[in-house]
């Protein structure tokens, strides 16, 4: 997974998939001095459903629809 790439989150089954467009990755949040998820580096989607706002998700929810060149 790297930025440009299309994805969506795995196993949505049958649902309707939601689509975003990686924008960050790697990000590792640090709460009280201390990484949060050292197992999973969160990566930053940009959700077409998400009025502009950038989410954080762990790299392991989602799958690549589409990878960029």
């Amino acid at each position: 997974m790297k930025v440009g790439d299309l994805v969506s989150f795995a196993d949505v089954g049958q649902l309707d998939p939601t689509i975003g467009l990686v924008v960050d990755m790697n990000t590792v949040f640090v709460f009280h001095g201390r990484p949060a998820a050292t197992e999973s580096p969160f990566v930053g989607v940009l959700w077409v459903d998400g009025n502009g706002h950038i989410d954080y998700e762990r790299e392991e929810w989602l799958e690549v629809v589409n990878e960029s060149r």
